[in-house]
């Protein structure tokens, strides 16, 4: 198997791994990262042999070994406008929503939470 490549969202540590899926026997295999704990894993099928399991978890690692290409990921002026644009029409629709709502029970918890996200991703924070 090769190697692992840090996660591609935390730079954390990966491993990869088995586990139980459910209550019924089922497995995947698969990568986590042991600082965020994303995951990526694929299903196995019921009664696999080792040498099955052992080519989920090959293939499993290199799908997580797998980025974009960095032509892919670099953000021209204007594809970060049209970006700061959509977060700002998402920004008017979450306070609509909150106007409409209020913010007293769980969906107004959630409408703050979408709201926090927003707000952090146009200050540059992610979120």
């Amino acid at each position: 198997m090769s190697d692992l490549r840090n996660c591609p969202f935390c730079g954390g540590k990966a491993e990869a791994k088995t586990w139980e899926v459910g209550n019924f026997g089922d497995r995947e295999a698969g990568v986590t990262c042991t600082g965020c704990g994303a995951t990526f894993g694929n299903a196995i099928d019921f009664g696999a042999t080792p040498d099955e399991v052992e080519a989920e978890l090959v293939g499993a690692v290199e799908r997580w070994n797998r980025r974009a290409d960095a032509d892919q990921t670099l953000r021209g002026p204007a594809e970060i406008a049209r970006l700061e644009t959509a977060l700002q029409i998402a920004r008017r629709y979450v306070l609509s929503a909150k106007e409409t709502f209020g913010a007293d029970d769980d969906a107004g918890w959630i409408i703050q939470q979408d709201l926090k996200m927003v707000d952090e991703a146009l200050a540059g924070g992610g979120g």
